[in-house]
Formats: C-alpha cells, structure tokens, sequence
C-alpha cells in the first residue's frame, strides 16, 4: 500500500498547531519527521507523524516516555535599567 504523505498546513490543522509552529520546529530540528523534495517542498509521512504523536504521550506521573529528546531554546530578557 503506497504511503500517505501530508502538507505542512494539513500536519499543523492534525496536530492542533499553526503551519509557523512546525516551520520553527523545523528549523530547530525538533517535531515530526519530514521530507524536503527539490530542497524547497516540505512533506510528512502519515506513519511518521502517528509515530511521533505515540512518542509524546506523557505518563501519569508527567514522565514522559522515552522518545526523541527536544532542544531548549535559550531566551535573552532585556532587562531596564
């Protein structure tokens, strides 16, 4: 059976998320899976995203369970003087 393969938009309206949410994670190299065809076309695997989704199930006791780790981002606070 052929893979299902989905837009950004389509994955972003799945997931609950808006399409700038997956580009940052993207970018940051956290989120789905995805494919990049002809270096500008971005496209995610129904089966890799279901797979991600299963990874972040979080247990009762707010332990997740084991899955890919997340980078954190660093924020700088301007502070006034």
């Amino acid at each position: 059976m052929p893979e299902t393969y989905y837009t950004t938009r389509k994955v972003a309206d799945w997931l609950g998320y808006k399409e700038e949410t997956l580009r940052q994670w993207r970018s940051n190299g956290i989120g789905p899976p995805f494919i990049r065809v002809l270096g500008k076309i971005v496209r995610y695997r129904a089966s890799d995203v279901e797979r991600w989704m299963d990874q972040q199930v979080q247990q009762t006791n707010g332990q997740k369970k084991p899955g890919r780790p997340r980078k954190l981002q660093r924020r700088r606070i301007r502070l006034k003087d």
